[in-house]
């Protein structure tokens, strides 16, 4: 028991001394790129340290814990999302999208909730492009046995409430958020995909971290491989690096046992 508490100790200690080090580099943050990837390698780091302690550390402490993590996670992002919506857009002007299947028909655009993106249909295939996606917030909601395909860069994507949908996705500056899906098929790429109340969804994702599940049940993940014309390009605007991608690391809060894997996801080809 005593040794039990001294490991405790040693981990409070060198957690907070680690999220301090990583508070102060994010309201110290330079220009560069390359300091937005290595205090998010870092905070990758802390999550593993955490995570690699649940033997020994109490649930209700890891909790804690790991609620922290995801706060410096949410700073970094949004740090993220505003140096991309400084940046002009400086695509070659020869770059056209890839034009999706030919039974595919452009549908109109609404906003919902203050977010561009499709709202309330049933049976539809729906489509946005390059120029109608840069640096906006893309909000996929109420949709049922749709097929959806955003071909561009864009700033967020939350996708709510979603049944017996594929979404085919160009590459996140920030954050894919799924919130109640059931029976979805997702094509996305992003620094942080996160995903609460679902069952039953598979994910081709490239993550910039490892992804996060709460609360979720039979989740598949595979590598990303939804290509079009400008992809490529895509990638390098948002400020991702094809290829290397996390999508094999996934972190379930509702899962502490350290010693076995969840059973509330797993890998497909």
């Amino acid at each position: 028991m005593c040794s039990n508490g001294k490991e405790i100790d040693k981990f409070e200690q060198i957690f907070l001394n680690k999220i301090k080090t990583i508070s102060e580099g994010i309201s110290q943050i330079s220009e560069s790129e390359d300091h937005l990837d290595q205090l998010s390698n870092e905070i990758d780091e802390l999550i593993k340290y955490t995570t690699n302690s649940l033997h020994f550390i109490p649930a209700f402490t890891i909790r804690k814990r790991l609620t922290e993590i995801k706060a410096l996670q949410n700073k970094l992002e949004i740090i993220r999302q505003k140096r991309l919506s400084h940046k002009k857009f400086n695509f070659k002007s020869t770059l056209n999208t890839k034009k999706p299947p030919k039974n595919i028909q452009k549908t109109s655009k609404i906003s919902v909730e203050e977010s561009f993106g499709f709202h309330s249909r049933q049976n539809e295939t729906l489509t946005l492009f390059r120029d109608e996606l840069v640096n906006k917030n893309i909000v996929l909601k109420n949709l049922k046995n749709c097929h959806v395909y955003l071909s561009g860069p864009m700033a967020g994507i939350q996708l709510i409430d979603l049944e017996s949908t594929r979404v085919h996705s160009g590459p996140v500056s920030s954050s894919v958020l799924a919130q109640n899906c059931r029976e979805c098929h997702f094509y996305v790429a992003c620094l942080q995909l996160r995903i609460s109340f679902s069952r039953d969804c598979r994910f081709n994702s490239h993550v910039g971290n490892r992804a996060v599940l709460e609360n979720s049940s039979g989740i598949g993940f595979g590598d990303y491989s939804y290509e079009y014309e400008g992809v490529e390009e895509d990638f390098e605007f948002v400020g991702l690096r094809k290829g290397e991608s996390k999508y094999a690391g996934v972190d379930d809060f509702n899962w502490l046992n350290q010693q076995e894997k969840s059973p509330n996801y797993y890998f497909f080809e």
